[in-house]
């Protein structure tokens, strides 16, 4: 009786070592891995004839150019665009000692012998010698009488003188008391002598006018 009882106990023991775990996956290229664990060892199975490799991690998307575009360059670009830089590109500042001499002239206050660089001023907005009383527009706004003046006439040829601001945003009455002159017999038109010529206001084309105008032969 013990002979066969060992026998069926060694049987029972194989068949337990024997016993087996199986378990599959699933594989990216549409196959099948198969494991087989038996006593600690893994086998595979006849749908896979290797352990299947892990699929590559996937490559990472190119960055845009707007993304990898430096912060600098593009707040440049914002600061080249803004309406301040367009309005200001290519106007050079106005010469300090230009604007007081056109200033002054345009008052009727004073006229330096050399009106160089005034000259040079208008010249910067279109000016000529030869054009009259025709305006021009200067690159920014000069003050006369606390008035805020842009547009200027200045002719310089021949005896007598005349130094224009248009005013087109007054009235006569407003500039004949910013400018401190009293009505013509006229009626129509205000005046007052200085001791550089006659200050005047009065309409020129529908725009209210002050023009200094000078007898340099007198």
């Amino acid at each position: 009786m013990r002979p066969a009882r060992s026998r069926t106990l060694a049987l029972l023991a194989a068949m337990t070592t024997l016993t087996a775990c199986v378990t599959t996956q699933p594989q990216p290229d549409g196959s099948t891995k198969v494991n087989v664990s038996l006593g600690g060892l893994t086998g595979t199975g006849p749908n896979s004839a290797q352990a299947a490799a892990p699929a590559p991690a996937p490559a990472p998307a190119p960055a845009s150019a707007s993304a990898s575009r430096p912060a600098a360059v593009m707040s440049q670009a914002r600061s080249a665009a803004s309406p301040s830089a367009v309005a200001g590109k290519g106007r050079a500042p106005a010469d300090p000692k230009a604007r007081a001499q056109l200033e002054q002239a345009l008052a009727c206050k004073a006229l330096p012998s050399n009106f160089d660089r005034a000259e040079s001023m208008l010249k910067q907005a279109g000016w000529n010698s030869d054009q009259g009383i025709t305006p021009v527009t200067l690159g920014a706004p000069i003050k006369v009488y606390g008035l805020s003046v842009s547009k200027v006439a200045v002719s310089r040829d021949g005896g007598e003188q005349t130094y224009r601001s248009h005013l087109p945003g007054a009235t006569l009455q407003q500039i004949a008391k910013a400018a401190s002159l009293k009505l013509g017999e006229d009626r129509q038109t205000y005046r007052r002598v200085t001791k550089l010529g006659v200050l005047s206001a009065a309409m020129e084309d529908g725009e209210a006018t002050l023009t200094c105008t000078i007898d340099t032969e007198g």
